[in-house]
Formats: structure tokens, C-alpha cells, sequence
């Protein structure tokens, strides 16, 4: 008896899990179709198996895409409204839905669909890419806070990527006022540096303006300068930098610096510049140099070389940063960095006798820890200490202690 109902059930099944099994290979076609640019090919493939089995939504969603990916937005729309109707909670339809969103730059209906999937969907791996192109949607609205809020949860390289992106608007859409201490362990007086810059974060980017003071060596300057990041692409930026002072022995008299900045891959970012200080017109410093940034989840590294031509050779110099976000509030993080070599710091190029530039050699460690105090207040506490070579004395060094304080208003 048991044998004969296994015998009738086998007969049974068998047909529609063979018709499971084809549909399957004809979507496997499909896809390969698709991958050499034969969207239309694809469909012609997918549309029988799809009358067949109309409850396969993959195949349905999959139509759609082709559609998309021609841009033909309203077709795909069909497609994916249509699977929702037979099943609301199909977490693949809401996330093609939020491309096409954002593919067409609607943003406040990709809001919309995302916010409307997520009470629907109860995939984790849905809801992360829904997440991801909600976030997406109010980072290019400018709503920067609730894009951070949005992420809260979302993971993978892509919301790293966002968090971070998002994180460089936040925080130079701003006032910020600090000043950082130098104490010598010998040879010179005390040095003070204030710095007050508001910055801007518009849809093609970020700008900056900055007013430097400093007392140094027994002199007090103004220096101004303005920060330009410019949003060439989506994964392209740069930057641009100008400052200006009439105190040539504080600060250079023009200072310049370009840079462009590329993501590599989902978790890695480039970047290749230079950087310029004129003195005067004997006692100018280039200096070339790039970037390699790694984010994951809550951390951030990054390591910086500086080339610097000079008529003896190249002088070198290596920056490395690590930092990590705290807790959930991307506003607030640690910070601790280190310098080797040559040092890039304009407070280490010192101008002395005939105007001659003296480039010091310089080691520095430093921590940072900036914390966010409510929603619009944020302070800032650092800590760095250098070995720094005396210009009238190469291969003697004297210790800098320098703490920072500061404070930021979130505009």
C-alpha cells in the first residue's frame, strides 16, 4: 500500500517539478542573454515560462528590469506593480521599484515606495537594499540627518559608502570654531592657532570658507582660505583649495591645493593631488600626493604619502588614520593618527634667513575625539605630540605638546 501511494505521488509531482526545472534553466538562458546586451531575446524567452507559472515573481521582476535597463521606465513599472498585487510582501518588486525611483531622479516617489515596502517586506536582506535606496533618496533631497537615520541598521559596502558620503556633508554644513595650543620643550615660545569656517553643502557639492590665526615666533597673522569639494559623478569628487595672507613669516603668502577623488571597488576611495606654498618668490614648496581610504561598517583608514622635489633629492612623508564612528551617531568619532618623514604641515615649514624654506623632519602621533552634544551641537578634543628637527641644528629635535578644543554648530 505504501509503496503504490508513493508510486502515485511520484506521478504526480513528477510533471510539475520538471516544469519547475525548465522554467528555471529558460530564466538561466535568459540571464545569459541579457549579459551580452539581448534584452529583447530574453523576454521572448521568459514570457511563456512566466504564462506558465504566473505565481514565478522572480521571472516577472526579471522582465521588468530588462525593460528598465533599455529605459523604458513605465514598462517595468507594470511589471513590478503587477507582482505586488499578487504579493505585497515580495521584497525584490519594492526594491526594483526604488531603482527606477531613483534611476528617473524621482526622489519623493522613490521615498515613498521605499518607506510603503519596508512596512510590507519582512526579509532582512529586502529591507537592507530597501534601506539603502531610501537613504539614497533623501541624500540627494539634501535631508542629510534623516539619511543617516535611514542607514541606521543597513550594512554592506554600499551603505558604508553612503554613511560616509553623507557624514562629509553633515559635518562641513556647518560653523566651526577651534584653537590648538603648542607647548616646546624648548628653544621656542608658546604658538596659538585659531581657527573660525562655515561651510555649505549644496547639490553640486561642498564649500568651504575658512580665517586662520596664529602667533608664531612673536607674530601674529590672518590667513583666509576657501575649500571647494565639487561633485563630478556619482563616485567622482574633487577638491580645491585657495588661501591667502599678507603675513609671510606666520603663514605662506598664497597656499593652493587639487585633488580628485575616485571610489575604487565598494569599499576603497583614491585620490591623486598636489599642494603648492609660496613664500615668496625664492621660497615655494610642491608637494604631491595621493590617498588610499578603506571604509567597513563603523571604521575608516586611511593612508596619505607626500612627495616634496627639492634640489637635493625628494623628501618623504607618510600619514596613516584609523577612525571609528560611535555607536550610531555617525557625528560622533575617535580618531588616532600618526606622521613619518618629511612633514606637509605648513606649521613645520618654517621660512629663516634670505628666505630660504627649511622642510623639518617630523614624527607625530594625535588622537581626536569629536562627540556630538544634541542635534546642532557637537565638540571637538585632541590631543598630538611631534618630535620636530631644528632648522639651525639638522638631526637635533625638540617635543611639541599641542591640545585642540573645539567647538561645531550643525547648519
Amino acid at each position: 500500500m505504501n509503496r503504490l501511494f508513493i508510486t502515485v505521488l511520484f506521478l504526480v509531482i513528477s510533471p510539475l517539478a520538471w516544469a519547475q526545472v525548465n522554467a528555471d534553466s529558460l530564466f538561466l538562458v535568459a540571464k545569459h542573454h541579457v549579459e551580452i546586451g539581448e534584452f529583447g531575446e530574453a523576454r521572448e524567452i521568459l514570457k511563456p515560462a512566466l504564462e506558465a507559472y504566473p505565481d514565478y515573481h522572480d521571472i516577472r521582476v526579471y522582465i521588468g528590469r530588462t525593460h528598465a535597463w533599455e529605459g523604458d521606465y513605465s514598462t517595468a513599472r507594470a511589471y513590478y506593480e503587477a507582482t505586488l498585487q499578487r504579493d505585497s510582501t515580495f521584497g525584490a518588486a519594492w526594491v526594483a521599484l526604488g531603482d527606477i525611483d531613483l534611476w528617473q531622479k524621482n526622489y519623493e516617489t522613490a521615498l515613498s515606495d521605499m518607506e510603503t515596502g519596508l512596512t510590507s517586506v519582512s526579509d532582512s536582506t529586502s529591507r537592507n537594499e530597501m534601506k539603502i535606496r531610501k537613504a539614497n533618496a533623501l541624500f540627494q533631497l539634501r535631508e542629510y540627518r534623516h539619511t543617516l537615520d535611514a542607514l541606521d541598521g543597513a550594512y554592506g559596502p554600499r551603505a558604508d559608502r553612503l554613511r560616509q558620503s553623507t557624514l562629509l556633508r553633515l559635518v562641513n554644513n556647518s560653523v566651526d570654531l577651534t584653537g590648538t595650543a603648542e607647548f616646546f620643550s624648548d628653544v621656542y615660545d608658546n604658538m596659538y592657532y585659531t581657527t573660525l569656517q562655515a561651510g555649505q553643502s549644496t547639490k553640486y557639492g561642498v564649500g568651504i570658507i575658512r580665517i586662520n590665526s596664529a602667533t608664531r615666533f612673536g607674530e601674529t597673522g590672518i590667513q583666509g582660505e576657501i575649500d571647494l569639494y565639487p561633485r563630478i559623478t556619482d563616485n567622482v569628487y574633487g577638491y580645491l583649495n585657495y588661501g591667502y595672507s599678507s603675513n609671510e613669516n606666520v603663514f605662506p603668502e598664497h597656499r593652493f591645493g587639487a585633488e580628485i577623488y575616485s571610489a575604487v571597488g565598494n569599499r576603497f576611495e583614491a585620490s591623486l593631488g598636489i599642494r603648492n606654498l609660496y613664500f615668496g618668490p625664492d621660497a615655494s614648496v610642491t608637494m604631491y600626493t595621493a590617498s588610499l581610504s578603506y571604509y567597513y561598517s563603523k571604521y575608516f583608514f586611511s593612508i596619505r604619502p607626500f612627495l616634496t622635489p627639492q634640489d637635493n633629492g625628494t623628501d618623504v612623508s607618510v600619514a596613516f588614520l584609523a577612525r571609528r564612528y560611535l555607536k550610531n551617531d555617525s557625528r560622533s568619532w575617535l580618531t588616532v593618527k600618526a606622521n613619518i618623514g618629511f612633514s606637509p604641515d605648513a606649521r613645520r615649514i618654517q621660512v629663516g634667513a634670505g628666505e630660504s624654506v627649511s622642510i623639518l623632519q617630523t614624527t607625530q602621533i594625535g588622537a581626536e575625539w569629536q562627540q556630538a552634544l544634541s542635534t546642532n551641537w557637537v565638540v571637538i578634543l585632541g590631543f598630538n605630540f611631534t618630535q620636530q628637527e631644528l632648522p639651525f641644528d639638522p638631526g637635533s629635535f625638540v617635543s611639541i605638546y599641542a591640545p585642540t578644543l573645539g567647538i561645531k554648530r550643525l547648519l
